[in-house]
């Protein structure tokens, strides 16, 4: 089994939000095709995005409609309404800024806020909405306060006194003779659960990504479980784990699993949580997360507990038959077994480790008894002296001998 510096439960913070900030990118990204954004738009907000990808999400939603034209900033002061529209929006977005909201997150909020207004007809497309935001934050359009009244109005660069200019204060004022129509129809926006639908299936496959490879799952195992994933997988793998994805086969078989009576018993464990877990309805890599989750609570203290890989692992091979879950006679207990081997005591986890502890000699102490100081001493028996001098001369080296 290979080393990981790192697993899902301790990722540092960055990594995490760097996770976070790709996601909630291509959430920015479906939200801005919901409402018909243009490619320009879209990629000054997020990013630089491929051309199928954002034709392929709004063809998701309006079909083969095609985006608005650039406006000029003459087009937000040309009628009454479009003058009242562009101070409205300006209105709700200085209200906004103190809110703390995203940049794309803003602007929907307030395209949003906008449309529960009563608007013109047409209604300013989100594209529209932000080039007029560009526009008075880069001083092309400005705005000032009617002395009479007090409202909030956009104005030219060149107009001057917002009063004659008024919407409010001035109720029959009177259009430009000439009036710029729109040059796209109105859009339709898709219902909420038809955004989200798009957002799971876009969003779905890269949270399994990330959260697979912080459980140190391969990317040919990432590609798997979320399709297409699986070159994100291994740019995650440094960033997350901080180390290269590993290359080649898995280094294991089936014999990995029954070489020690501990892999048996947490081999049966993830079969039996499979099927538990299978059997709710999770599959795919919710299944699998949810058992890699169960597992390393159950077995966290263990000392050698298996990795992502060889959980899925036995899995497989319990599958394809070439392991399977049996149930002990005398002890009712769950293993595993490969396909060609016999149950027994001899296979059994539990019946091995019972008969072990029977085998194993008890412990003996040794007492040592110490004299103490007021212990009688034992007079010799009678003869003794003699017998000890008699041994003693029997002991002797004849060749040194002094008898005569």
């Amino acid at each position: 089994m290979w080393r990981l510096q790192r697993t899902t439960i301790e990722t540092d913070a960055q990594h995490t939000q760097d996770i976070a900030k790709r996601i909630s990118r291509e959430v920015d990204l479906v939200h801005l095709c919901a409402r018909g954004a243009r490619m320009p738009t879209i990629r000054g907000l997020i990013g630089q995005v491929s051309d199928t990808k954002i034709k392929e999400i709004n063809q998701r939603f309006h079909g083969k409609r095609k985006g608005p034209k650039t406006r000029g900033t003459g087009y937000y002061t040309e009628t009454v309404d479009r003058r009242r529209d562009s101070s409205v929006i300006i209105s709700l977005y200085r209200r906004l800024q103190h809110a703390g909201l995203r940049e794309v997150a803003l602007y929907v909020q307030l395209h949003n806020m906008y449309l529960r207004e009563p608007t013109a007809s047409p209604a300013y497309d989100i594209d529209e909405l932000i080039r007029l935001i560009c526009a008075v934050e880069m001083g092309v359009l400005v705005t000032d306060r009617c002395l009479k009244c007090g409202a909030l109005i956009v104005l030219q660069s060149n107009e001057r006194h917002a009063e004659k200019c008024c919407f409010i204060c001035n109720l029959n004022l009177a259009s430009p003779c000439r009036v710029r129509g729109s040059s796209t129809a109105p859009i339709k926006f898709p219902a909420p659960e038809k955004i989200q639908e798009v957002i799971d299936e876009l969003v779905g496959p890269l949270k399994v990504a990330a959260q697979l490879v912080m459980c140190g799952a391969r990317p040919q195992e990432v590609g798997l479980f979320a399709p297409g994933q699986e070159a994100f997988a291994r740019k995650l793998w440094p960033v997350i784990l901080g180390q290269p994805a590993p290359q080649g086969p898995h280094p294991f078989t089936s014999c990995f699993y029954i070489e020690k009576r501990e892999r048996r018993c947490h081999a049966a464990y993830i079969i039996k949580t499979f099927l538990r877990l299978k059997n709710n309805g999770l599959q795919g890599g919710d299944l699998f997360l949810s058992l890699y989750r169960c597992y390393l609570s159950a077995f966290s203290k263990s000392s050698e507990t298996l990795h992502f890989s060889r959980i899925r692992g036995i899995v497989h091979f319990y599958l394809q038959d070439e392991m399977k879950l049996v149930r002990c006679d005398d002890c009712c207990g769950s293993y595993m077994i490969l396909a060609d081997e016999l149950p027994g005591d001899q296979t059994c986890p539990i019946c091995r480790m019972v008969a072990h502890a029977e085998k194993a000699e008890p412990v003996t102490v040794k007492v040592q008894v110490m004299a103490t100081p007021n212990q009688l001493a034992v007079p010799p028996l009678p003869g003794a002296s003699k017998r000890l001098r008699q041994e003693k001369k029997h002991q002797e080296n004849p060749r040194f001998s002094t008898a005569i």
